[in-house]
């Protein structure tokens, strides 16, 4: 019975421990990437690209560095 209630005893002090803490913790908002560098792998030419799409996203789909605005071929 007692070790019954020292368990909840200690239970409740560490939420409400963890419960203060949580709130008075403030994130600092995080800062936005002004370039991006994509490494491409050697080898890695249309043949690759056209078989890792299919793999990954289907006939009809796009891999994501596909969608970037910007892109050398």
């Amino acid at each position: 019975m007692t070790r019954t209630i020292l368990s909840t005893l200690l239970l409740a002090v560490c939420c409400a421990a963890q419960a203060q803490t949580a709130s008075t913790i403030r994130l600092a908002p995080k800062p936005q990437a002004k370039n991006i560098i994509f490494f491409l792998g050697d080898g890695m030419g249309p043949t690759t690209i056209t078989a890792a799409r299919i793999f990954k996203a289907g006939e009809d789909g796009l891999l994501n560095f596909e969608r970037l605005d910007r892109t050398a071929r």
